[in-house]
């Protein structure tokens, strides 16, 4: 369906700041701010351990717990975005997610914080990745990939919050730590995005893409000029769409499948145990936390190059993104003797610039695929089932450790899933996105 903007619109088409800025800003940060504290569980990872006197397989699940809410949480958030605000949800999914992070002061038993991580992680659905697809969607489509990239990066800059968790728990305690998480969330980063985020560039007065969009632009748009949430998603037809059965069970909804599941696996293992890793093999505490720092910094630099998936294509990226994770996680199944250290460095050095490249990627690849109608369910039935496998990496690293010693051969099971992705990704590629299909 083509739309014209308003001539009201298209006065707004001038020289200074686009409101899609103060949108991408406003979603950098929430993306910072709730990354950075739900993924230190890595860092209170040995001292929760220790003080209660849990197996690593038992601590681990508190993680896997929190990705099981975020299961719960993905395919109602998706209905909820197809017929609500997105501004309005993610106000409401950080304020649970600030509550949840508060419980964290009160844990005494492995079922608190078992449902704590639950708790905050329904919360982390409603802010996050599912209506960051959205919302980016609606504000940017010949961009997309960049909007995307530049907001995921905040991933990889949470992590730098590692070194800072690190130091707030040597110097307050966990519980306090908890605590301090749970305030800057409640009273920094839910009034901004309550006050900030719009769903759309018309309740700005302006157009998807203006600065991007030159004079012959700004006639009648062109199909591909828009954003296919802002001309369908809020439409009465897409108000109508109900479970999509027939985009859901698919093929091509498999193979993306395919691509999130390996991701989702290989991103919470390591999140998780990573740092364990590090203090295992000599580290302290505080140098284990700068290793998931460069772990994160990678994670922010791969976010950023993954835009030229915009130009190369999205398949040959994510092969590549693929290849150099399974060569990094070799490194760091074979850490052993003086060389341990450098392995250990590098593995992470490069997974992280691996996830980061592949992440925003696949997404950028779920969006053009089935950007339209019903957008909103097929993501949240993808972020679903992105977390519940998600769930079981944290968790069998952690059996495997208990039973075996050692990380050795969850890291090899890590690279051996980075390499059976590129198939998923090699069959997708050749598929041509719906809407092309259609016409």
């Amino acid at each position: 369906m083509t739309q014209t903007p308003s001539p009201e619109a298209h006065g707004e088409v001038r020289p200074g700041l686009w409101y899609g800025w103060v949108i991408l800003g406003t979603v950098f940060i929430v993306m910072l701010t709730l990354i950075g504290t739900r993924t230190s569980f890595g860092v209170f990872f040995k001292g929760l351990s220790a003080e209660f006197g849990w197996s690593r397989a038992e601590t681990s699940g508190a993680f896997s717990m929190g990705m099981l809410g975020f299961a719960f949480s993905a395919p109602f958030v998706g209905w909820i975005l197809d017929k609500w605000s997105i501004r309005w949800t993610m106000a409401l999914g950080v304020s649970l997610f600030g509550a949840g992070m508060l419980m964290g002061f009160f844990v005494s038993a492995l079922w608190h914080i078992y449902l704590m991580y639950f708790i905050l992680s329904l919360g982390f659905g409603g802010a996050t990745h599912l209506p960051q697809i959205q919302v980016l969607s609606n504000w940017f489509v010949r961009r997309r990939g960049l909007a995307l990239g530049l907001t995921s990066s905040a991933q990889g800059i949470a992590f730098t919050t590692s070194v800072l968790t690190s130091a707030l728990i040597a110097g307050l305690g966990w519980r306090l730590t908890y605590l301090v998480f749970g305030c800057v969330i409640l009273l920094g980063t839910l009034p901004l995005a309550a006050l900030l985020l719009r769903d759309r560039p018309r309740e700005k007065g302006t157009v998807a893409d203006a600065p991007f969009l030159g004079a012959e632009d700004l006639g009648p748009e062109e199909p591909d000029a828009m954003s296919a949430t802002e001309s369908s998603a809020h439409s009465e037809d897409a108000a109508q769409v109900g479970f999509p059965a027939d985009l859901i069970f698919s093929l091509r909804f498999f193979l993306l499948f395919g691509l999130f599941a390996a991701i989702a696996y290989n991103y919470t293992t390591l999140v998780v145990h990573l740092v364990p890793l590090a203090t295992d093999n000599g580290f302290s505490t505080a140098e284990g936390a700068a290793i998931f720092t460069l772990f994160g910094v990678s994670v922010f630099a791969g976010n950023l190059a993954s835009s030229i998936s915009d130009k190369y294509g999205r398949t040959g990226t994510y092969i590549t993104g693929a290849m150099l994770g399974a060569g990094a996680t070799l490194l760091l199944a074979g850490v052993a003797g003086a060389a341990a250290g450098t392995q250990i460095v590098l593995g992470a050095g490069f997974s992280g610039f691996a996830l980061g490249l592949v992440r925003p990627t696949i997404v950028a690849m779920l969006t053009d695929h089935f950007a339209g109608p019903g957008i909103g369910r097929v993501n949240g039935t993808m972020m679903m089932l992105f977390a519940l496998t998600g769930a079981g990496g944290p968790l069998a690293a952690g059996y495997l450790f208990d039973r075996l010693g050692g990380y050795l051969e969850a890291m090899l099971l890590i690279a051996g899933i980075f390499v059976l992705s590129c198939l998923f990704a090699a069959a997708l590629g050749r598929m041509k996105p719906l809407h092309e299909e259609e016409t």
